[in-house]
Protein backbone atom coordinates (compact mmCIF):
# COMPACT_ATOMS: atom_id res chain seq x y z
CA UNK A 1 0.00 0.00 0.00
CA UNK A 2 2.72 2.43 0.46
CA UNK A 3 4.28 2.15 -2.69
CA UNK A 4 0.60 2.96 -4.39
CA UNK A 5 0.39 6.07 -1.88
CA UNK A 6 4.14 7.45 -3.17
CA UNK A 7 3.27 6.19 -6.87
CA UNK A 8 -0.10 6.79 -7.72
CA UNK A 9 0.45 10.31 -7.62
CA UNK A 10 3.17 10.59 -9.87
CA UNK A 11 1.63 7.77 -12.11
CA UNK A 12 -1.66 9.68 -12.33
CA UNK A 13 1.21 13.18 -13.33
CA UNK A 14 3.11 11.54 -15.65
CA UNK A 15 -0.42 10.39 -17.06
CA UNK A 16 -1.85 13.47 -17.83
CA UNK A 17 1.01 14.41 -19.55
CA UNK A 18 0.70 11.96 -22.18
CA UNK A 19 2.73 8.97 -21.06
CA UNK A 20 0.89 5.46 -21.81
CA UNK A 21 0.37 3.07 -19.09
CA UNK A 22 2.95 0.83 -20.13
CA UNK A 23 4.90 3.44 -20.30
CA UNK A 24 4.83 4.07 -16.42
CA UNK A 25 5.20 0.76 -15.56
CA UNK A 26 8.34 0.68 -17.23
CA UNK A 27 9.51 4.31 -14.95
CA UNK A 28 7.80 3.48 -11.91
CA UNK A 29 8.44 -0.75 -11.95
CA UNK A 30 4.48 -0.87 -11.45
CA UNK A 31 2.78 -3.66 -12.68
CA UNK A 32 0.25 -2.43 -15.61
CA UNK A 33 -2.45 -4.24 -13.74
CA UNK A 34 -1.88 -2.36 -10.55
CA UNK A 35 -1.95 1.25 -12.43
CA UNK A 36 -4.90 0.13 -14.46
CA UNK A 37 -6.89 -0.54 -10.44
CA UNK A 38 -5.40 2.60 -9.19
CA UNK A 39 -6.63 4.44 -12.47
CA UNK A 40 -10.29 2.67 -12.03
CA UNK A 41 -10.45 3.80 -8.39
CA UNK A 42 -10.93 7.25 -9.51
CA UNK A 43 -13.88 6.87 -12.23
CA UNK A 44 -16.72 9.42 -10.50
CA UNK A 45 -19.95 7.66 -10.56
CA UNK A 46 -21.58 10.76 -12.12
CA UNK A 47 -19.82 11.46 -14.84
CA UNK A 48 -17.74 7.84 -15.68
CA UNK A 49 -14.66 9.42 -16.49
CA UNK A 50 -11.56 8.41 -14.16
CA UNK A 51 -9.64 11.40 -12.56
CA UNK A 52 -6.70 10.40 -14.68
CA UNK A 53 -8.49 11.06 -18.10
CA UNK A 54 -9.89 14.37 -16.34
CA UNK A 55 -6.30 15.51 -15.80
CA UNK A 56 -5.04 14.44 -19.08
CA UNK A 57 -7.82 16.67 -20.59
CA UNK A 58 -7.20 19.68 -18.80
CA UNK A 59 -3.53 19.27 -19.18
CA UNK A 60 -3.88 19.32 -23.19
CA UNK A 61 -2.00 23.11 -23.58
CA UNK A 62 -3.43 26.20 -24.13
CA UNK A 63 -1.23 26.30 -27.46
CA UNK A 64 -2.37 22.64 -28.65
CA UNK A 65 -6.21 24.50 -28.36
CA UNK A 66 -4.76 27.41 -30.48
CA UNK A 67 -3.98 25.14 -32.53
CA UNK A 68 -6.87 23.30 -33.35
CA UNK A 69 -8.66 26.46 -33.79
CA UNK A 70 -6.17 27.69 -36.19
CA UNK A 71 -6.52 24.43 -38.52
CA UNK A 72 -10.49 24.42 -38.58
CA UNK A 73 -10.13 28.51 -39.16
CA UNK A 74 -7.71 27.80 -42.13
CA UNK A 75 -10.05 25.15 -43.54
CA UNK A 76 -13.18 27.50 -43.18
CA UNK A 77 -10.91 29.91 -45.09
CA UNK A 78 -9.91 27.30 -47.72
CA UNK A 79 -14.02 26.90 -48.19
CA UNK A 80 -14.38 30.46 -49.19
CA UNK A 81 -14.60 31.77 -52.63
CA UNK A 82 -11.52 33.56 -54.27
CA UNK A 83 -13.16 36.91 -54.54
CA UNK A 84 -14.56 37.11 -50.71
CA UNK A 85 -14.61 40.37 -48.98
CA UNK A 86 -14.09 38.20 -45.56
CA UNK A 87 -10.91 35.98 -47.27
CA UNK A 88 -8.36 38.99 -46.58
CA UNK A 89 -9.77 39.77 -43.01
CA UNK A 90 -9.77 36.17 -41.80
CA UNK A 91 -6.38 35.27 -43.55
CA UNK A 92 -4.76 38.42 -41.50
CA UNK A 93 -6.29 36.90 -38.15
CA UNK A 94 -4.66 33.93 -38.78
CA UNK A 95 -1.65 34.76 -39.73
CA UNK A 96 -1.72 37.03 -36.26
CA UNK A 97 -3.07 33.78 -34.66
CA UNK A 98 -0.60 31.33 -36.02
CA UNK A 99 2.63 33.64 -34.79
CA UNK A 100 0.90 33.26 -31.56
CA UNK A 101 0.96 29.83 -31.53
CA UNK A 102 4.40 29.87 -32.68
CA UNK A 103 5.48 32.45 -29.81
CA UNK A 104 3.54 30.22 -27.60
CA UNK A 105 5.11 26.53 -29.29
CA UNK A 106 8.59 28.05 -28.58
CA UNK A 107 8.43 28.87 -24.80
CA UNK A 108 6.74 25.45 -24.09
CA UNK A 109 9.66 24.03 -25.50
CA UNK A 110 11.99 26.53 -23.46
CA UNK A 111 9.90 25.59 -20.50
CA UNK A 112 10.03 21.74 -21.05
CA UNK A 113 13.61 21.95 -20.91
CA UNK A 114 14.14 23.64 -18.46
CA UNK A 115 12.48 21.25 -16.19
CA UNK A 116 14.32 18.49 -17.76
CA UNK A 117 17.43 20.18 -16.97
CA UNK A 118 16.03 21.07 -13.21
CA UNK A 119 15.19 17.18 -12.73
CA UNK A 120 18.40 16.46 -14.22
CA UNK A 121 19.93 19.05 -11.69
CA UNK A 122 18.22 17.45 -8.79
CA UNK A 123 18.79 13.89 -9.55
CA UNK A 124 22.24 14.85 -9.81
CA UNK A 125 22.26 16.57 -6.91
CA UNK A 126 20.82 13.29 -4.79
CA UNK A 127 23.77 11.32 -6.42
CA UNK A 128 26.09 13.93 -4.65
CA UNK A 129 24.38 13.48 -1.85
CA UNK A 130 24.65 9.64 -1.93
CA UNK A 131 28.74 10.29 -2.83
CA UNK A 132 29.07 12.28 0.16
CA UNK A 133 27.24 10.33 2.29
CA UNK A 134 29.61 7.60 1.59
CA UNK A 135 32.68 9.37 2.71
CA UNK A 136 31.37 9.60 5.98
CA UNK A 137 31.38 5.80 6.23
CA UNK A 138 32.75 3.01 4.39
CA UNK A 139 33.69 3.89 0.84
CA UNK A 140 34.17 0.22 0.19
CA UNK A 141 30.83 -1.14 1.27
CA UNK A 142 28.91 1.88 -0.35
CA UNK A 143 30.56 1.44 -3.67
CA UNK A 144 29.77 -2.28 -3.55
CA UNK A 145 25.84 -1.09 -2.87
CA UNK A 146 25.51 1.32 -5.15
CA UNK A 147 26.71 -1.41 -8.00
CA UNK A 148 24.23 -4.04 -6.51
CA UNK A 149 21.41 -1.72 -6.34
CA UNK A 150 22.00 0.58 -9.42
CA UNK A 151 18.95 0.15 -11.41
CA UNK A 152 16.92 0.32 -7.98
CA UNK A 153 18.87 4.30 -7.28
CA UNK A 154 18.28 5.15 -10.78
CA UNK A 155 14.17 4.41 -10.14
CA UNK A 156 14.40 6.01 -7.08
CA UNK A 157 15.81 8.97 -9.06
CA UNK A 158 13.24 9.02 -11.47
CA UNK A 159 10.08 8.92 -9.27
CA UNK A 160 11.83 11.52 -7.06
CA UNK A 161 12.26 13.47 -9.44
CA UNK A 162 10.05 12.33 -12.57
CA UNK A 163 12.72 12.17 -14.52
Amino acid sequence: MAKKATDEPIARRLYAEGKSVEEISKILGVSVTSLYAWKKETVSPDSGVDEWERARAQKKSIVQRLRDILEGEVEFLEKQPIGSTQKGALADGLSKLGALVMRWEAQEREAATQSASHRASLFLDFLRDLIEYGSTSNADELAAAIEEHFDDIVAFGRRKHGA
